[in-house]
């Protein structure tokens, strides 16, 4: 994520948390109808704390009345009649109408962590934001003020607020919404959706700050973190005050058909314009063979070769051996050749296998994506980018930083571009010319290694590194970065079983298995 990106997603976040639209399906949406390709492991914890700049907003916005409730549940504590003041009533209501949104977003956090990476999803959400907004238009009396609240009228607004969990679902709308059906006027429910989202902010900004510790590149995530904290809490303070001006004589109505034209105009623009998945994996291949027939009298043992690069789907070769009764099978890892049938039953490699005169089956693709060690400044891959440094146009760290400024989150790494590629005619490098360099070679100055095991090894340690290589190989010691592709086709290789001869119905539906565990 770029620093301008994260400024505009704070203002994104700091314009719409308090208007009833949903920020979070603007932090989703405005991502998608823009393109970007920002890092899935970061984009829920930024949603999350970049909410600590709005909570800063709102404390700053109500501090008087914060002060005053505060003191009030000191004193009632003080004097063991917590309720006796009316600012002390609201606090407590204030914090039993957080506890259903926490308790659920405790039971539901991954389905949530899901749903902000759909964009479908996140428009249907807002049809919900939309149906919530004309309910309370039509629903309650409009006739109670936050003196009148009570424990049930509390627990009802906590209710709402439990929907907005999910992307798409306002906060804001749906407790105003809660709290005008059930006759709070429109100022006093604004008031009291607003003093609410204090502790659920808390909550919540706890558990995404847990969420980002774990992220393996935290310190290239701090400066975009902090712009969008800013940006958020100083455009949601003004938000704050024009809207509760907004909605003491005003209706909800408009942000209700914002809502609907938005979630349905997105959901259009979704589903007609469907974006490549990142691994397409065909359905499986069906051969027109029959398969051979072993006496009962004899175990019969088929070997399965494998090249060092699908290593990462040696547990799932064993475990679909084991769950097929009396199939024997010998796992052979080995180097295989383009174009060379292995002498085996089954033989598992990557890319297009022509010429070779048997059987070829598609597994499944993998995501090739480019890899640097975990502390390199480096943090997007643009197209043009890529092109000038696997063709060798660009060879420093100094001329890198001078062409893209911002594909780098700090300016001062120096030294030698360490390109790691594989060797010249192997699939991997094929792919990797043709999805990042325009067919190009690669450039001569690349440092070649056998597999992606050597590579990975070596990006551990070197802080100068880049290379192209298979997402599963990825760990906690080198990550992959945001990155560009020409077309946005996402760059991927088949993952092929090739067979000598026909093959066997035991190892068929091995095969099976096997594909459908890549799935």
């Amino acid at each position: 994520m770029t620093l301008l990106q994260a400024l505009i997603l704070g203002i994104v976040q700091g314009l719409t948390e308090f208007l009833p639209v949903s920020s979070s399906a603007h932090l989703v949406l405005v991502p998608h109808l823009l393109g970007w390709n920002l890092a899935e492991e970061f984009v829920f914890p930024f949603d999350v704390l970049v909410q600590l700049g709005t909570l800063a907003a709102v404390i700053v916005f109500f501090r008087k009345d914060l002060a005053e409730i505060f003191k009030a549940v000191i004193r009632g504590l003080h004097e063991r009649q917590p309720l006796k003041e009316t600012p002390a009533r609201i606090g407590w209501l204030a914090i039993l109408a957080t506890i259903p949104a926490g308790i659920f977003g405790l039971l539901l956090k991954d389905k949530v962590e899901t749903a902000f990476n759909s964009p479908i999803a996140t428009s249907l959400f807002l049809l919900v934001t939309a149906g919530l907004l004309l309910a309370a238009e039509f629903i309650g009396k409009r006739k109670k003020d936050l003196e009148k609240l009570t424990w049930l009228d509390a627990l009802w607004v906590g209710i709402f607020q439990t929907i907005s969990i999910f992307p798409g679902v306002s906060r804001s709308g749906s407790t105003i919404a809660g709290g005008m059906t059930r006759d709070l006027d429109r100022k006093s429910s604004g008031q009291f959706s607003f003093i609410m989202a204090i502790p659920i902010f808390l909550a919540a900004g706890f558990l995404g700050f847990k969420d980002l510790l774990d992220l393996p590149k935290l310190s290239a995530y701090l400066p975009a973190l902090l712009i969008g904290f800013l940006a958020a809490g100083i455009v949601g303070f003004f938000a704050i005050r024009w809207l509760l001006g907004y909605i003491a004589n005003h209706s909800l109505l408009p942000f209700a058909g914002y809502c609907l034209m938005l979630g349905a105009g997105t959901l259009a623009f979704t589903l007609l314009n469907p974006s490549l998945p990142e691994a397409a994996v065909p359905p499986a291949s069906q051969p027109s063979v029959q398969p051979v027939k072993v006496p009962d009298n004899v175990d019969s043992i088929y070997k399965v070769a494998f090249i060092s690069d699908l290593e990462w789907l040696l547990p799932s070769m064993v475990e679909c051996q084991n769950a097929q009764k009396g199939l024997n099978i010998l796992l052979s890892q080995e180097a295989l050749e383009p174009g060379e049938p292995a002498k085996a039953a089954i033989a598992l490699a990557y890319g297009d296998i022509e010429g070779i005169g048997t059987e070829v089956f598609q597994l499944g693709n993998e995501l090739l994506v480019p890899a640097v060690h975990k502390d390199s400044p480096l943090t997007q891959l643009s197209l043009e980018l890529a092109e000038a440094v696997l063709s060798g146009q660009i060879r420093t760290w100094e001329t890198a930083t001078e062409f893209c400024p911002e594909c780098f989150f700090i300016s001062g790494m120096k030294g030698d571009i360490n390109l790691y590629a594989y060797t010249p005619g192997s699939p991997l490098y094929e792919a990797t010319s043709l999805m990042y360099a325009n067919s190009k070679p690669l450039s001569s100055a690349a440092r070649l290694a056998p597999n992606s095991a050597a590579i990975r090894e070596v990006l551990r340690v070197d802080l100068q590194g880049l290379s192209i290589m298979p997402r599963s190989w990825l760990d906690s010691t080198f990550i992959t970065i945001d990155y560009e592709t020409k077309d946005d086709v996402f760059p991927s290789i088949p993952i092929l079983a090739y067979t000598q001869d026909t093959l066997p119905e035991p190892l068929k539906e091995w095969l099976v298995c096997v594909q459908n565990s890549i799935k």
